[in-house]
């Protein structure tokens, strides 16, 4: 693979929003309703929600010496967002807005609300410096590693993108990656997007009127 220009936030956005809107008409005629139009996203705040939830699949990934799996998903809203700890702009400028958003919200919409940052460099971000890194901009980020397998089930679940770049003469390497958060919600189901340009004090409404909101219905 190939060290080329990252691809454009506008253009992973599109490509994301394309793949949510596929993914309801796909539930819709697999279910036979061909009556009427297809289920479409829901646009709430910030966030664009899939009318049909999916349960993530199984998988174990690592924060340090902590082991987390599917279930530790359950019981509140979590942003998902897959980086790498040497990314050079995009990945800490979205977990500084992420960490000003979680900031910003009231104790009992917080309490519901989680962040998760998947590393999809684990050759060179194993668990302990993925927690480090995501530790760094505070408000209980939560920085995960581990097998490549794992990382790449999680990824396919909610439809995140990466591609490694080719070494350069020292080795070092860029990552191309999604730029969007992915939305689980308090089932455990990918529930939907919140595309760039990401604003804290939008994604703090959006993230307060979905815990307030939403239910964690099967």
């Amino acid at each position: 693979m190939s060290a080329s220009r990252p691809p454009s936030r506008a253009l992973l956005a599109a490509v994301a929003l394309t793949a949510l809107a596929a993914g309801g008409v796909l539930g819709w005629l697999v279910q036979g309703q061909r009556q009427g139009p297809p289920p479409q996203p829901v646009r709430v705040g910030a966030a664009l929600l899939l009318p049909e939830r999916t349960p993530l699949p199984a998988f174990r990934l690592a924060s340090g010496e902590r082991v987390l799996d599917e279930a530790a998903l359950r019981g509140r809203w979590t942003l998902l967002f897959f980086g790498y700890t040497h990314c050079p702009d995009v990945c800490p400028t979205t977990l500084a807005v992420v960490a000003e958003a979680l900031g910003r919200l009231p104790p009992a919409a917080r309490a519901r609300v989680g962040a998760w940052f998947v590393s999809v460099d684990p050759a060179r971000d194993d668990p302990a410096r993925a927690a480090s890194y995501a530790a760094f901009f505070g408000q209980g980020i939560v920085g995960l590693s581990g097998e490549r397998a794992a990382i790449d089930r999680l990824a396919r679940a909610v439809g995140a993108y990466y591609e490694l770049g080719e070494p350069d003469a020292g080795g070092g390497y860029v990552v191309n990656h999604s730029v969007s958060l992915f939305l689980v919600d308090p089932a455990g189901r990918f529930a939907g997007i919140v595309s760039p340009p990401l604003d804290a004090a939008s994604l703090a409404a959006t993230l307060e009127r979905l815990a307030r909101e939403e239910k964690a219905s099967p």
